[in-house]
């Protein structure tokens, strides 16, 4: 794999992001490498999150766990995830973040009557004040579903202290996809992701912005980013199980984790197409797809797949 060809997708994704207005009390923007700083940061790359590698018919494809908000220097995959890539022909995402397309449709109005509902409850204002915290300019996301702006809140969070959605491995994997000519398998859809953000109907909807409001406000988003994140850069599966355990005990957590489970259901069946037709993909998907019974490395074990847990390491090799 040619990593100089990677390079300028790398800045590329840290610029996708719209910009904050600068002040003391604002979240400090996300920092752009350079060139040089991308070339030296490969050097000093190391794995984090967790990888399996997964064989059936005779040939192998991979399923990453990534992180959607990270730190500037865990943009650089490690050597094993590096190698596992280069086996593989395509790279599979959740949604191709990086197409005009997808963000115009994530980013699409909420339909009239959807949104006058949510400003008579309101939750537009609760939002627009919230966003004033975050220097968010208006004129960038007036426009936006009110669950687009709060989510983008919640992932906003921890800009603070040095974690930002800029830097998602998902992004990194996609410039890497895209540098080195492999095909980008798509698991989801626009449609289906708008869903998750905003819910099936406006009820829905209300909800979730309450809960993502009281969770920035109560400190819970914060803290919840920063566990996480610890536990992706360790590659801790011990702490991803507990994690997962006693989330489960909340409203909140169950609904989020039915959720994923009816999605992990079609990701596995699109992937088990995939490889059987002869594609070793490396799939790179958000962490919490991969643990428990309903997660990926178990669904496709149920598919005939003989799965290998190479992060956190063991003694299987690629």
């Amino acid at each position: 794999m040619k990593i100089s060809k990677f390079l300028p997708f790398v800045l590329f994704a840290t610029l996708i992001s719209p910009a904050y207005a600068e002040n003391n009390t604002c979240p400090p923007q996300a920092h752009v490498p350079s060139i040089d700083e991308v070339k030296e940061a490969l050097k000093h790359n190391q794995d984090r999150g967790f990888l399996w590698k997964i064989t059936k018919d005779g040939h192998s494809s991979w399923l990453y766990g990534t992180i959607h908000i990270a730190k500037e220097n865990w943009m650089m995959p490690g050597p094993t995830v590096l190698n596992a890539i280069s086996k593989s022909v395509a790279v599979g995402v959740e949604l191709d973040i990086l197409n005009p397309e997808n963000i115009k449709a994530l980013q699409a109005p909420a339909n009239t009557e959807t949104q006058k509902w949510l400003d008579e409850k309101g939750l537009q204002k609760k939002i627009e004040d919230e966003e004033l915290k975050f220097c968010t300019p208006t004129a960038q996301v007036k426009d936006m579903p009110l669950a687009a702006r709060v989510t983008r809140m919640t992932a906003s969070v921890g800009k603070w202290e040095g974690y930002y959605p800029d830097y998602g491995i998902d992004l990194v994997l996609l410039g890497f996809a895209k540098s080195t000519m492999r095909q980008i398998i798509e698991l989801e859809d626009a449609a289906t992701q708008r869903t998750i953000l905003a819910g099936h109907d406006k009820k829905q909807t209300a909800q979730k912005i309450e809960n993502y409001l009281n969770e920035i406000a109560n400190g819970k988003a914060l803290s919840t980013t920063k566990e996480l994140a610890a536990v992706w850069e360790k590659s801790d599966l011990p702490g991803l199980e507990k994690f997962a355990a006693e989330c489960d005990k909340t409203e909140l957590c169950k609904a989020t984790n039915v959720e994923i489970g009816e999605r992990n259901n079609a990701m596995a069946k699109k992937l088990d197409d995939i490889h059987v037709g002869g594609t070793s993909i490396f799939t790179g998907v958000g962490f919490l797809h991969m643990v428990g019974p309903k997660g990926l490395p178990e669904l496709m074990k149920k598919r005939g797949y003989t799965v290998e847990q190479i992060l956190p390491s063991s003694k299987a090799s690629l």
